[in-house]
This record gives structure tokens, sequence and C-alpha cells, in this order.
């Protein structure tokens, strides 16, 4: 049954791929590529990416299929100039938007319409050097609370790091924003606040951020474009592709 996405919502999606590893279930999932998602798949080289990716192509698939009437291995892709993925069907392409991100053991798939979306997942057990690469990348006041984050150095930064690559997915124009040119204020829970440099040519009123915490171990960000209008909706939703 086909579901309701509102236009005034961000709908995330999110699969642990330890929970499809049924063989029956990845078959499933493999037998929705297309043709150029197998070639990308093959030239993985460790299983787990394999698996990762397959899991990651069936979320995007099953979940714009939700709010469309297009079978998940219907779907057709194409790709910006900066390589952001796009809908590719006469109907839909430039309305049903959607961003993907994915770390170790965790994908996530956000979709909205007509709008510009970015999402980002990081494990937050993976190791950084938050001091030297903030001083390097980030806004002197971002710096400046991580500085002053203690214990709490390397959990600030991925929050920062996590904001800015959900905001430069979501513009689709890559590392050309400078990352200390959109600097984040963190002060209300869930609700960060962008201000942006001269460079970025955008306004921050007009978007939209959150973060999350879906897991113990992961961090996720949201940034989509918010017209003049209250709050979107943001809702985040585990799911297994093709069981739940």
């Amino acid at each position: 049954m086909q579901e309701r996405l509102g236009p005034d919502e961000v709908q995330v999606f999110l699969l642990a791929p330890e929970r499809s590893l049924a063989p029956e279930l990845l078959a499933a999932y493999d037998a929705l590529l297309s043709s150029e998602e197998r070639e990308r798949r093959d030239r993985l080289r460790s299983a787990a990416a394999r698996h990762r990716f397959v899991a990651a192509r069936a979320l995007v698939r099953t979940t714009l299929s939700r709010f469309a009437g297009v079978e998940p291995a219907d779907w057709a892709f194409t790709t910006t100039d900066h390589g952001r993925p796009e809908v590719h069907h006469p109907e839909l392409a430039g309305r049903l938007r959607f961003n993907l991100s994915h770390t170790r053991g965790l994908v996530a798939c956000g979709v909205t319409w007509e709008r510009e979306l970015g999402i980002d997942v990081e494990d937050a057990a993976r190791k950084t050097r938050p001091l030297a690469l903030a001083r390097r990348f980030f806004a002197p006041a971002e710096v400046a609370d991580i500085e002053a984050a203690g214990a709490e150095r390397h959990e600030r930064f991925l929050a920062y790091w996590t904001l800015k690559e959900a905001y430069l997915k979501a513009r689709g124009l890559g590392l050309r924003i400078p990352l200390a040119q959109v600097a984040f204020a963190l002060e209300a829970p869930g609700r960060p606040r962008a201000a942006f440099g001269p460079r970025v040519e955008d306004d921050p009123s007009s978007w939209q951020f959150a973060l999350e915490r879906p897991s113990p171990r992961h961090l996720l960000a949201v940034a989509v474009r918010r017209r003049d209008e209250p709050d979107l909706a943001v809702r985040v939703r585990d799911c297994v592709p093709l069981v739940a």
C-alpha cells in the first residue's frame, strides 16, 4: 500500500545492514539492482562493503516506492555534475527528492517533495583527531567550542562534521563550499542553527537542520531547504526493506 509523504515533511528511513543478512533477503535485494549498480557492487573488495552497498541501494529503491507508484526494481537514476544522485523519471524527476548516507552499522535514506535535502550519518566509534581537523577546516567559534568540550571533544567534533556534510550534500556542490564558511551553533539540542560566510552565497534562514542520535553508536544530521513557512516535520523510522 502506498504511503503518504506530506509536502511539509521529511522522512528518514534507517537500516542496520546486519539486520538483513538472511541469504534469501540479500538475494531479493540484489534482484532489485540495475546492471550498473551490480558492476559497482562487484568492484568493492570486501564482502561487508558489498553487503552494505546492496542494502543501501535496496533501501533507496524501496523507500521511494513507498510514496510513488513505481516498483523498486523500476527506478532509474541520474547524477548531477557534482555526483549527487537524483530520480530519473518522466513525472517525478525534480519532485521526489532523496539523499542517502551510510557508515559502518547504519544506512539512512531521506526523502521529501521538491526540496533540497542532505542526510549524513557518522559512526561515533571511529577514531578522529578532533582538534587537528577542526583547526584546519572549521570556523573559529566551532574550534573554540570543541576546545572547551574536554572529554566530549570527539562527540562535539562529529556533531559539527555531520551537519556540515548534510548541508554540502543538500547543495550538491561538494567541497566547492569551504567547511569553515558553514558555521553551526549547537545551543539547542537537536535544533542546530547555521551561519554562512560570504563564499557560500546562501541564506541560512532558508534551511532547517536536525541532529539526532539514532543509536548509541551513530549520529544523524538532516539539512532541508525550507520556504517561508513553519518548521517541517522530520520523521525518523527504522525499517528492513521488503519486510517492514
